[in-house]
């Protein structure tokens, strides 16, 4: 997805299998001697944990989580070990958003993250919301 506005470019891609920088213990979970799970654990969703196929609904769980971190300017799970972060995942859990956070744009990341895939927002949705928020609430632009 690629998307222009006020000479701005967003550019969506898939991220879970890039080449990552440092390597940690969250690059592959160990589900079993047979099982493994590679790819961003904090970014991974539900779906590919439990190890049934990809969807553009997985991508957008992980949108999700991108704003999240947009939002909150915060880690993932950042204090969480990587079995804890696959279970609360799994068990649909998710990160808390603050009270700071817009309502509309917490709304954007709750539907998006949604733990039933096909109600999870699709990037179209997700433009026309942002899109939304921007025009009606300037007040959401906040800086330090």
């Amino acid at each position: 997805m690629n998307n222009s506005c006020d000479g701005f470019i967003v550019k969506v891609s898939d991220f879970g299998l890039a080449k990552i920088r440092q390597k940690t213990n969250r690059q592959m979970i160990k589900l079993s001697e047979q099982q493994s799970i590679v790819g961003t654990l904090q970014w991974t969703a539900p779906k590919l944990l439990k190890l049934e196929r990809s969807s553009n609904a997985s991508d957008i769980y992980s949108l999700a989580i991108i704003l999240w971190e947009l939002a909150t300017r915060s880690v993932p799970y950042d204090q969480l070990d990587e079995k804890t972060i696959g279970w609360s995942i799994c068990a649909g859990n998710r990160l808390k958003i603050p009270n700071y956070v817009p309502s509309d744009v917490a709304s954007i990341i709750s539907n998006a993250w949604n733990q039933d895939p096909t109600k999870r927002s699709t990037c179209l949705q997700i433009i026309a919301d942002i899109k939304k928020a921007m025009a009606f609430n300037t007040n959401n632009i906040k800086t330090e």
